[in-house]
């Protein structure tokens, strides 16, 4: 390398010149192909990781697919849970009223009292 940094003697030969001029161009070859591969190297594993974070983001974005379905079904769930929920809580005030109207009426309940239009005992 050093060799390379001097300025070659005026006094040299042609074929001297010429010996180092092919060794400098050898040598500047062989750093061209070390870069290279250097560079090819990175690259390869520069796309290895990339395609790694690409599969990870992929399967991240199927669990999210997924655990927004699953919310949404949970949600859905809820709602209808509610909707009964608020069904009984209405047959529950009607039973409670009609219990509150016998006991203010002061008579003794009948089974046929609590019948609902559409039921039949």
């Amino acid at each position: 390398m050093k060799e390379w940094e001097k300025i070659p003697n005026r006094d040299c030969s042609r074929e001297e010149l010429v010996k180092r001029h092919e060794t400098h161009t050898t040598i500047l070859a062989k750093r061209e192909e070390w870069h290279k591969l250097k560079f090819e190297s990175w690259m390869r594993w520069h796309e290895a990781t990339l395609a790694e974070r690409d599969k990870s983001i992929e399967q991240q974005q199927v669990a999210l697919e997924n655990l927004s379905t699953l919310i949404k079904q949970k949600n859905k769930t809820l709602y209808e849970q509610r909707l009964k929920l608020a069904s009984q809580r209405k047959l529950i005030d009607k039973l409670n009223n009609k219990i509150i109207y016998l006991i203010n009426k002061k008579e003794e309940p009948r089974l046929t009292d609590f019948v609902f239009a559409g039921e039949v005992f």
